[in-house]
């Protein structure tokens, strides 16, 4: 979904929620005025069930039927799923092959290619997945974890190379 989707989606939703609000504060007023003025009547219920009617087809206009949409249940996995699928779907990349990823034209991988491969992809992993990203001001680490000493300056590769290390 692109960022003019996303907003009309927004906006649909907002309307559909001030519709919601509308419907209550006037079908409350209405339960009021019935019960005040003519108790032994209850007459509230025809309006509030057919407007109700209205409302529920707003609803469907808006959401859709759970289940009915061609890509509800890949985002509904995608969602369960959160940071731990992204996770286990990294470690499931990493752990297959070189050569079943690179395109032919490439050439060979080398087995140390493969391991600085599989160092970055950990760093990488562990700075994703975490919930801290305040210390991040740089796109990557520019050395290995393991070479920085705590006490070393504190750039932004420096900072983003800490928060990697804390959250393994």
């Amino acid at each position: 979904m692109d960022e003019q989707q996303a907003r009309r989606q927004a906006r649909k939703e907002r309307e559909f929620y001030g519709h919601v609000a509308s419907y209550l504060i006037c079908n409350t007023f209405f339960a009021i005025l019935n019960l005040l003025t003519s108790p032994g009547e209850i007459w509230f219920v025809y309006p509030m069930m057919g407007w109700g009617v209205g409302l529920a087809a707003h609803a469907v206009s808006v959401f859709g039927f759970p289940g009915r949409r061609r890509d509800w249940e890949d985002q509904r996995v995608r969602e369960l799923m959160g940071a731990e699928g992204s996770a286990e779907r990294l470690r499931t990349l990493l752990n297959e092959p070189v050569a079943l990823r690179t395109p032919r034209h490439a050439g060979d991988a080398s087995a140390d290619d493969t391991a600085r491969l599989r160092a970055r992809i950990e760093d990488l992993e562990a700075i994703v997945t975490s919930r801290d990203w305040d210390g991040l001001d740089a796109p990557a680490p520019a050395r290995r974890v393991s070479e920085l000493p705590e006490d070393a300056p504190a750039t932004p590769e420096d900072r983003a190379a800490r928060l990697a290390r804390r959250v393994r």
